[in-house]
């Protein structure tokens, strides 16, 4: 009887360990997905954190090229009457202060500035391009030459060829 009893007793406090076992089983299992849950969180809230932040400078650029684009708007309608020097002919560019000198003008900077989606929006591509030449072709910048001063002159109406030459192959 007694041997009974104890391999009762042991069978019981083996069923005690197994349930121990399970239950230690079901929280390291209960942890790890709650870990893995915490995990996706913290990696969704990251991929929305970066998705805001690309659109705040989507925005910060469409305005930046709002703004550039009403400067040079606003600076060809008020520079008459001035003298001009090379840097300070408003350029079609979006930064026209980085144009340097007549290898700064590139296909790619005006053609970004001139068709950007993020200034005259009602305009198309063509009537802008129809718009520049005629701001830009020789016979009509006489007038703009002359107030260039003398030592800027060549070089200005240099960039201004570029300016033609590149809005006619777009």
């Amino acid at each position: 009887m007694e041997r009974e009893e104890a391999a009762r007793q042991e069978r019981e406090k083996a069923q005690k360990e197994r349930e121990r076992q399970e239950r230690e089983k079901e929280e390291l299992e209960r942890a790890r997905k709650e870990k893995e849950r915490l995990q996706r969180e913290r990696q969704e809230q990251e991929r929305q954190e970066k998705v805001r932040s690309e659109n705040a400078r989507r925005q910060r650029e469409a305005q930046a090229m709002a703004d550039a684009f009403a400067k040079y708007e606003a600076e060809w309608n008020a520079m008459h009457g001035r003298q001009l020097t090379f840097g300070t002919i408003p350029w079609p560019v979006q930064v026209p202060s980085m144009v340097r000198n007549v290898s700064d003008l590139t296909e790619r900077g005006i053609k970004e500035f001139l068709l950007s989606e993020h200034h005259s929006k009602n305009v198309s591509a063509k009537q802008r391009i129809r718009e520049a030449l005629l701001r830009w072709h020789p016979d009509r910048l006489v007038t703009t030459l002359a107030m260039v001063v003398e030592r800027d002159r060549v070089n200005v109406e240099k960039g201004a060829n570029i300016v033609t030459g590149i809005l006619n192959g777009l």
